[in-house]
């Protein structure tokens, strides 16, 4: 993560849950924590529905508005 977002140019970070997965919203609150200790800004956490459910995490490139996404799913 430190490594990825120190090679991109961003505003701020998205971060979302897997809808009703309490560990993947625990995890994604630790991140922010994380982030937020290094100085990015964060925009929270949401929990979010995915069109397909996924295991892991997955980061997307800066927007037009330069806010990272990265999405919590399950375990």
């Amino acid at each position: 993560l430190d490594q990825f977002l120190g090679s991109i140019k961003f505003k701020k970070v998205k971060i979302s849950a897997l809808m009703g997965d309490t560990e993947a919203y625990r995890f994604a609150a630790q991140i922010m924590g994380y982030l937020t200790s290094k100085g990015y800004e964060v925009d929270g956490v949401m929990q979010a529905v995915y069109a397909a459910p996924f295991k892991g995490q997955r980061i997307t490139r800066p927007d037009a508005e330069g806010t990272v996404e990265l999405d919590v799913g399950s375990r």
